[in-house]
């Protein structure tokens, strides 16, 4: 099977809207590093893999590509300000939000996107990581491997 990492140019809300039209990262840096997530989950799954990010282009990620066009499985990335990432919980939710785009966005945070269906129970679906690898090694300790097999077998 010859398997593509292909770019979303966005998909219609059915309303005139399109949800996840910024194609490429905000920044090199952050575009490379989606690039590199996808190298590797195509690597690992040898399956179809789109790159997605959000309008304001600051988010995205890499994702297996299923004929519903879901993010069932993949990494996104995102650029975060250190600053913010080192506050505590509670900090975070009391810092104002007309504040926070004031920050520097200097680091690039990793999180994983994994079914529910996929998932183990009890996963933490909410998690940040410093590093893709480290997102790697967590998708892969918490994925139900009986039903991840079966959702490949469909693709």
């Amino acid at each position: 099977m010859d398997t593509q990492i292909t770019r979303s140019a966005g998909l219609t809300t059915g309303h005139g809207y399109l949800v996840g039209n910024g194609y490429e990262g905000k920044t090199k840096e952050l575009d490379n590093k989606v690039y590199e997530i996808a190298e590797q989950l195509k690597k690992i799954f040898n399956k179809n893999i789109e790159i997605r990010f959000n309008s304001d282009r600051e988010s995205g990620g890499a994702f297996i590509k299923d004929d519903d066009g879901s993010c069932t499985i993949g990494i996104g990335a995102s650029l975060m300000s250190s600053e913010f990432q080192a506050m505590s919980w509670e900090e975070q939710l009391n810092f104002p939000m007309e504040n926070y785009n004031k920050l520097p966005k200097d680091i690039i945070i990793y999180h994983i996107v994994l079914g529910d269906n996929i998932a183990k129970p009890g996963y933490d679906k909410y998690k940040d990581f410093e590093t893709a690898e480290d997102a790697f090694v967590f998708l892969k300790n918490n994925m139900d491997l009986f039903v991840l097999t079966e959702y490949l077998e469909k693709l």
